[in-house]
């Protein structure tokens, strides 16, 4: 059974509107409306639902145990790997730049320069470039002889008709 399902079923039994639940959460009522018609929701907002309701939503969300001091956190997205105590980031930390500098040092990881990693073609369509056939004062000329404004004579070129 999905958030959704569950939170749908709790709100029906115990009659609840979504503003209530919402206060009872302590979100606003817009997170829990997308809970309730898409189940869209955050580990975070699942830790809350679990927090004002009770066991049965338990199972939306996971706790992960910090490598370091072994206490239990909730990540924000997949990249954090530590709780956020500041002597487990440090930590952390150190572990990442001793494998990076491994890496450099058994060759497994090189730098290259930027003129390496920026690709050889260019993504986007180059044009040459096209001269007119007539220069402005020219063309300007030649509409003042016909009596015709520099507007009126471009626009009877582009119709073709002169």
């Amino acid at each position: 059974m999905t958030l959704q399902e569950r939170l749908n079923q709790y709100m029906e039994k115990y009659c609840l509107s979504g503003a209530e639940a919402a206060r009872r959460i302590g979100t606003h009522p817009s997170q829990v409306s997308q809970i309730r018609l898409r189940n869209v929701y955050t580990p975070a907002l699942a830790e809350k639902i679990y927090k004002a309701f009770g066991d049965e939503f338990r199972e939306y969300f996971e706790y992960e145990k910090c490598p370091y001091c072994g206490s239990e956190y909730l990540p924000r997205d997949e990249r954090q790997k530590t709780c956020l105590s500041d002597e487990c980031v440090k930590k952390h930390r150190a572990e990442v730049v001793k494998e990076y500098e491994r890496k450099v040092n058994s060759g497994e990881h090189v730098m290259r320069t930027y003129n390496e990693r920026r690709p050889k073609k260019k993504k986007y369509l180059v044009l040459e470039d096209v001269k007119p056939p007539v220069t402005f004062t020219e063309f300007n000329e030649r509409a003042r002889s016909q009596g015709l404004s520099y507007g009126q004579l471009q626009g009877l070129e582009r119709l073709g008709l002169r």
